[in-house]
């Protein structure tokens, strides 16, 4: 019985040593956020707080100590740039006076790319008004 606890809590340690790595690398990458496939990594700061949460949790049950701040600072990191999507208020722009929405008309025209006949699509956004 012992031995099965000394193994499932070095177990959970090394499961939530992997997680935390793996957030610290993914925040890391989205920190560079400009390049074409590191962006992809900018979309989960959500979850990379969640679970940057949850291990530092278990770091502090495990008491592994070392490892909590690291973990904070991580889910500190990525909370900041969800700061402003939680006091965000619907509708509000600063400085600005209320103004009716503007009415927008859309005209989509599937063109043929060897169609020269350029006039009947002019004739056909002028006719449109879009």
């Amino acid at each position: 019985m012992f031995l099965l606890e000394v193994v499932s809590s070095q177990l959970i340690y090394r499961l939530t040593l992997v997680a935390l790595s793996s957030v610290v690398v993914l925040t890391l990458a989205s920190q560079f956020g400009q390049y074409l496939y590191l962006e992809l990594t900018t979309h989960f700061r959500l979850q990379y707080v969640l679970v940057a949460i949850v291990c530092a949790l278990l770091f502090t049950v495990l008491q592994a100590w070392k490892f909590v701040p690291i973990a904070v600072l991580c889910a500190a990191l990525n909370a900041v740039y969800l700061l402003p999507y939680l006091f965000k208020t619907p509708g509000v722009v600063l400085g600005a006076q209320a103004s009716p929405p503007a009415a927008v008309r859309v005209l989509h025209a599937n063109v043929l790319k060897n169609n020269r006949n350029y006039k009947a699509v002019l004739d056909l956004v002028n006719r449109s008004n879009a």
